[in-house]
């Protein structure tokens, strides 16, 4: 009886938060609270305008780095192969250019595998028995990692794009379990990022995954060294920590230009900030209309 009081509880709280009146305000409120903590950091204040390139995250850039591109100290390169988030990304408005392609280790062609949830998606295989041992009971039952078809995709490197493009600054991928394939395709660019952020795990949930001791060894060998890491997929995945962002810093353009290097660490600890923060989160959620009923219970 108890349980299923809450449950009508949280159903009409849901409901409500999904009128669309609400979801206005939600962003109104989300968009002041974003300008006034970035008012107030002192990131980005000095130096020349940067560039940021988001590989994969579904085509949404995050509110801190819309905010400085507001005010032209940003400029923003989005990668994205899968239809639905290319679409969203190009809705969005949010980047000055836009990859239509998979970034690995070599040129061709791959299996994009699609899943129930296009947040999962990969050019690796969802392994179901792995996933089943660290989901969350709820994630477990809704199955968003359920590949429900797979395309073949064109896949390229970073290296052979950035002779198109203009010189990355800072580097973000989130690409579900590829992240080394897609630095090692990229051993040139990497010589002159300043910056590495990446979605990071500790146990494998795809097949053939490499995890953040393969990724931190790989990036020591390319000069780079950790300074941050913030913890993620409460949701998904309970009290156990499977996955961070995790940020590196160059070391050799550290020495020679320190200035642009600890301008741009305090950028990737802006973004964390505001990551972290969990007012925050549950005004993009309630924005969004996504995981509400999970977030609501939290």
């Amino acid at each position: 009886m108890y349980y299923t009081s809450m449950k009508n509880v949280r159903k009409f709280i849901v409901s409500v938060l999904r009128l669309p009146i609400l979801r206005q305000i939600a962003s109104l409120i989300l968009g002041g609270i974003v300008l006034l903590m970035t008012a107030a950091n002192k990131s980005c204040k000095t130096g020349n305008q940067f560039i940021v390139m988001q590989v994969g995250g579904r085509g949404g850039a995050d509110p801190y780095t819309k905010w400085l591109r507001l005010q032209r100290k940003v400029k923003t390169i989005g990668v994205e192969p899968e239809s639905t988030g290319l679409q969203k990304m190009r809705a969005t408005k949010a980047f000055d250019w836009i990859v239509p392609h998979a970034l690995a280790d070599k040129e061709g062609t791959a299996p994009l595998y699609i899943t129930k949830a296009r947040g999962w998606c990969s050019l690796l295989k969802p392994d179901a028995a792995a996933i089943q041992r660290i989901v969350s009971p709820l994630c477990w039952k809704t199955r968003p990692f359920e590949v429900v078809h797979t395309e073949m995709i064109h896949v390229t490197t970073l290296d052979a794009l950035q002779p198109k493009l203009p010189t990355i600054d800072f580097l973000q991928i989130d690409v579900q379990g590829a992240e080394l394939a897609v630095l090692e395709g990229a051993q040139e660019t990497l010589k002159n990022i300043a910056i590495l952020e990446l979605e990071v795990r500790f146990y494998a949930i795809y097949e053939n995954e490499k995890t953040f001791k393969d990724i931190n060894e790989y990036l020591k060998d390319q000069g780079f060294l950790l300074f941050q890491m913030t913890r993620q997929g409460a949701l998904e995945f309970g009290s156990t920590f499977v996955e961070a962002n995790a940020c590196w810093y160059n070391v050799r353009i550290a020495q020679e230009d320190p200035e642009r290097v600890a301008n741009l660490q305090r950028y990737a600890k802006a973004k964390h900030d505001l990551y972290a923060n969990s007012a925050l989160r549950l005004l993009c959620d309630i924005r969004s209309t996504q995981h509400l009923s999970s977030t609501v219970l939290a």
